[in-house]
């Protein structure tokens, strides 16, 4: 009962917040006239909480295996797809990957069955160009994380604190970049997109809308983003120590979490799921 609350707490709370709130905000960022630099980064940042939180509801509603493992904490791509929708992943490797040969044959042979891999994985997301590149987009970093950084990336654990921090960075801004090819209508709009973010697009860094913007907003960003970190593992390791602690705060917290979700299902809107586009 108390995973499930929790579970189900995360789920409509979250994606309430960062869907209802942020996705008004991202498409009409997304599909106004070129503004500012950072105002770019807005709708990807979003987009990188948005699928989060919508994948979140799907392993709750029948069965509770894991499906996704804190991605947002990955420290390289290899990482991240170990911890990003473990059930699609894995029902590719299992029923794709594998059968034709995986990685037990000619490296020529393991990476062109990565390719198809990641060629099926942007076909079964939606039936557009810019989901197969997103799959490609994914499988080029693959592959070179595969052929030149291997057996580092067995050891990230190892590795000083500022190397995880620069590991973490570059994961993010990767997976930060894959969002906008996902969520783009076309092509050449997903290249001038890139183009802007880069400060190639002759726009400002930064306007006054872009401050009110994040003054406004901040508070549901910040709350996506607290959700993506493992912070309550934390909460509760310590509170289990404590034994009183535990039996007071445990039941009062399981029905304030149960009151607060059945407040969100009774003012829930109509959301649609992101792969009904397909």
């Amino acid at each position: 009962i108390d995973i499930s609350i929790n579970e189900k707490t995360k789920e409509l709370i979250t994606i309430d917040i960062e869907r209802n709130k942020w996705q008004t905000l991202y498409d009409k960022l997304y599909k106004e006239s070129r503004s500012t630099l950072l105002r770019h980064y807005i709708p990807a940042l979003n987009k990188n909480i948005n699928y989060y939180m919508q994948e979140l509801q799907q392993p709750y509603t029948i069965k509770f295996d894991e499906n996704f493992n804190y991605p947002y904490i990955a420290k390289s791509i290899t990482d991240f797809w170990h911890r990003w929708h473990i059930s699609l992943s894995t029902w590719f490797r299992d029923y794709v990957y594998i059968p034709l040969g995986g990685s037990r044959c000619k490296r020529s042979r393991a990476f062109l069955n990565i390719f198809i891999v990641w060629l099926l994985t942007g076909i079964w997301h939606g039936a557009s160009w810019n989901f197969i590149l997103w799959g490609l987009y994914f499988f080029v970093f693959l592959i070179i994380e595969k052929s030149l950084f291997k057996d580092k990336i067995k050891k990230l654990d190892e590795f000083s604190w500022w190397k995880k921090a620069l590991l973490h960075v570059y994961t993010l801004m990767i997976v930060l970049f894959s969002w906008v090819l996902f969520r783009a209508t076309s092509l050449s709009g997903a290249f001038e997109y890139f183009k802007d973010m880069f400060g190639l697009g002759q726009i400002p860094i930064i306007d006054s809308n872009f401050t009110r913007y994040i003054r406004d907003k901040f508070i549901y960003l910040l709350a996506g983003i607290i959700f993506s970190m493992p912070i309550h593992k934390y909460v509760l390791r310590f509170v289990d120590k404590n034994k009183v602690i535990s039996c007071i705060l445990s039941p009062i917290c399981m029905i304030t979490l149960l009151l607060i979700s059945t407040a969100f299902l009774v003012k829930g809107t109509y959301n649609p799921f992101i792969y009904f586009n397909f």
